[in-house]
């Protein structure tokens, strides 16, 4: 599957448009309103955790794997006594934190593409080339070395 199947199958778009709905999403200050980035951060970052983990749910079943996070015993019996045990890795931090990269990640593309049709020279498109791009490239590797090492253990 080529990359850009493999990104509708997902639904990139749709949650990256989900994420730009939270950050501009008007709230009252001072009896004047603003973009939630600015007045509500909670409600932003909220939102993006939410969004994060649809997409690491989605990013599991597209791939058609399954893993369940490692725990602590003792842990994982306070969690299933509360009943909020996690059964799959989008319901742990490193599934939501994946799809939390990967639409920042989308975001800053999308405002770096904007930016620089306006102005080719724009700093958006320099920042996304030479930090986003090696990071999003880094994490990638460090994510499949984890993974490796979690499957030989």
């Amino acid at each position: 599957m080529d990359a850009s199947s493999f990104l509708r199958i997902i639904r990139i778009e749709e949650h990256v448009g989900k994420l730009h709905e939270a950050i501009t999403k008007k709230f009252a200050i001072n009896n004047m309103e603003f973009d939630a980035w600015y007045t509500n951060r909670d409600y932003v970052l909220r939102q993006l955790a939410e969004n994060g983990r649809a997409m690491a749910m989605r990013l599991r079943s597209t791939l058609g794997f399954t893993w369940q996070k490692g725990i602590s015993e003792e842990l994982r019996a306070a969690l299933h006594k509360a009943g909020t045990q996690p059964t799959d890795w989008e319901d742990g931090p490193d599934g939501t934190l994946s799809g939390v990269a990967i639409l920042v990640a989308g975001w800053v593309a999308n405002q770096a593409a904007a930016k620089t049709r306006d102005n080719p020279q724009d700093a958006a498109k320099e920042l996304f080339e030479k930090h986003v791009r090696s990071l999003i490239l880094a994490s990638m590797d460090v994510g499949v070395k984890m993974a490796e090492r979690e499957g030989k253990t």
